[in-house]
């Protein structure tokens, strides 16, 4: 699951000079959420309950501010839940804080380059690359399911999800709108069943907005190799 909406997607909505610069310099995870994000909360935890059936299992939380109080708006209880930088968001470095509303424009763009040519390899300074993200999110994923005879509930971050689905879903699942397509919304959630290392089944809301959820098989056909062959490296290190 996705955290709600949080002061940094409402700040993002916004053009780059309407959001105040001390904004911009301090860290995101400690950004909050919303009061639309706390809504988006209680909803998903209404759907986890009642139709996904959740009677209890593994609780993982990121450790950012949202996350956290994102699980804590599901009424899933305060009790036992796991808070994990496994599930954290993606590591951008520190190049772009402090920066004035133009010059972080820049750094955006920039970035947005690097990511064009090498969308999985590229690396901002001090940051992580998607690659990184996918195996310690794959590798979290895997620890927690084997630490409990249940369900595992992840509270953690778009990008963070969406490689992680890349891996249980195949590359070729949501084809047509490519990576961008495997981004939940701010309160959005996926299911699976998986089998192994691979999702058997999936379900997820319909595409028409409402309340009604589909169970369907993966469409990504052959195994995706990223990480597997990041865990492969993870093992050659270790």
């Amino acid at each position: 699951m996705r955290h709600g909406e949080s002061e940094g997607n409402r700040a993002d909505q916004l053009p780059h000079d309407g959001v105040p610069a001390a904004f911009w310099d301090r860290h995101p995870s400690s950004w909050q959420l919303t009061d639309a994000g706390r809504r988006d909360a209680e909803r998903a935890g209404r759907v986890i309950c009642e139709r996904l059936g959740w009677t209890g299992g593994a609780k993982v939380v990121s450790p950012a501010t949202r996350t956290l109080q994102t699980a804590l708006a599901l009424g899933l209880g305060y009790d036992g839940w796991r808070v994990d930088p496994a599930v954290a968001e993606r590591a951008w470095g520190h190049e772009q804080r402090g920066l004035t509303p133009r010059l972080r424009q820049d750094w955006l763009r920039t970035a947005a380059g690097h990511l064009a040519r090498d969308p999985w390899g590229w690396s901002p300074p001090g940051g992580e690359n998607l690659l990184a993200v996918q195996v310690r999110m794959w590798l979290a994923v895997r620890r927690h399911r084997s630490s409990t005879d249940g369900p595992v509930l992840v509270v953690s971050h778009g990008e963070a999800i969406a490689v992680l689905r890349e891996a249980l879903e195949g590359p070729s699942s949501h084809a047509a709108g490519g990576f961008a397509g495997m981004r939940l919304p701010s309160g959005g959630m996926v299911a699976y069943g998986l089998e192994g290392d691979r999702a058997k089944w999936v379900c997820r809301p319909n595409d028409n907005g409402g309340d009604e959820w589909s169970v369907c098989e993966p469409p990504g056909g052959e195994p995706d190799l990223r990480a597997l062959a990041g865990l492969e490296r993870v093992r050659d290190v270790s």
